[in-house]
């Protein structure tokens, strides 16, 4: 089925019932386009949940890729993998995977190497170990420090 204003509309109900919404407990904004499924309405019950809709600029494609290609990769690199039973299944991988993402991803703005680094990920001695966030999804690995 498509996405309507009014599944939107439903969906939000169904979340401001006292369910755990997607967006976190600390998220305050909605980046959104200005697709027409945004009604006002929408909007509204967006700040019923505490979100305040902010719209992209129109024009502004870039603005919305970055979005678009996060969610590319979370859906290819890990939601596509998994069968998910609950909502705390899902919020469990979902954590994980950002967790992932803004730290320990290969980066080409950083030469290959991860968002955050330490001192094990440019060693070159040292036996190679596998953290996995992920079992079987998301890997990472570094050299343990010799002399450990």
């Amino acid at each position: 089925p498509h996405c309507t204003s009014e599944w939107l509309i439903q969906t939000l109900k169904w979340w401001s019932g006292g369910f755990d919404t997607p967006f976190g407990p600390d998220a305050r904004f909605l980046i959104r386009d200005r697709d027409r499924r945004y009604t006002e309405e929408v909007d509204w019950y967006f700040m019923q949940m505490g979100l305040m809709p902010k719209v992209i600029s129109p024009g502004a494609p870039v603005m919305n890729y970055h979005a678009e290609q996060f969610v590319r990769k979370i859906k290819h690199e890990c939601l596509s993998h998994c069968l998910f039973l609950s909502g705390q299944a899902l919020r469990k991988v979902l954590d994980a995977y950002v967790e992932y993402y803004n730290t320990q991803r290969p980066n080409t703005r950083f030469n290959g190497g991860c968002i955050i680094e330490d001192s094990t990920h440019w060693q070159s001695e040292g036996e190679i170990k596998k953290v996995s966030q992920l079992p079987g999804l998301l890997n990472y690995y570094y050299r343990e420090r010799v002399g450990n």
